[in-house]
């Protein structure tokens, strides 16, 4: 969807050409208001509005429970492109420690991700890039790679939000846990039975013990 809005907003062109914004009354509103501006050369009429009356599938779920949305992103991302281990942990995460870790790296890495709902035309804001581009967040600038902390690759996978839960977890809990792959699983809960016995069951209580505005 965002590759899609981004060539009808001008952002980049198939073969040399750009979205005629003719083709659409919205950006030909857009463009006579000179809020969008044509580039050239545009597209041919035709294939632009092949384009836009595309009609895109979708796959509608009934089921609402926690365990069957958890499989069904599961699913999703197992082919392609695969999501990182943190991701996986990050995804879906409700919990108060999810929420301190994401809001922490957000910060840190100066995107705009920390609200919990994102408009799709933010996206921009929070792509990290290491192309010459005229929106994203260079990841040379960005404080852990700036630093030698960690590497470009590394932060594309998620590792410094991995730093940031295992230095969180170190300051909240009494008991000392090292870091580990499946220490990670055990603060976020995920694949493991989640109760007050739990890793992530006493983590949450030690939070709110402390109140999450005092561990930021």
């Amino acid at each position: 969807m965002n590759t899609i809005m981004s060539f009808i907003n001008q952002e980049f062109n198939v073969n040399g050409s750009y979205f005629d914004l003719d083709t659409m009354a919205d950006t030909k509103y857009l463009k006579d208001k000179g809020e969008i501006e044509q580039k050239t050369p545009a597209l041919d009429r035709v294939l632009c509005t092949n384009i836009v009356r595309y009609q895109a599938p979708l796959s509608v779920y009934q089921e609402s429970g926690t365990s069957h949305i958890d499989e069904v992103f599961r699913r999703l991302n197992s082919g392609g492109k695969h999501l990182s281990k943190q991701e996986l942990r990050q995804a879906g995460a409700l919990s108060k420690f999810a929420s301190i870790v994401r809001k922490l790296a957000s910060n840190i890495r100066g995107d705009s991700s920390a609200r919990d709902i994102l408009d799709l035309n933010s996206m921009n804001n929070i792509s990290i890039t290491n192309r010459q581009l005229k929106y994203g967040i260079s990841v040379d600038d960005i404080f852990w790679v700036k630093n030698n902390i960690i590497s470009k690759e590394d932060l594309r996978q998620s590792k410094d939000e991995e730093v940031i839960a295992d230095i969180v977890a170190w300051v909240c809990l009494d008991k000392r846990v090292r870091s580990s792959s499946d220490i990670l699983n055990q603060l976020y809960g995920y694949n493991v039975a989640d109760s007050e016995s739990s890793l992530s069951g006493q983590l949450e209580i030690q939070i709110q013990k402390l109140d999450e505005y005092f561990i930021y």
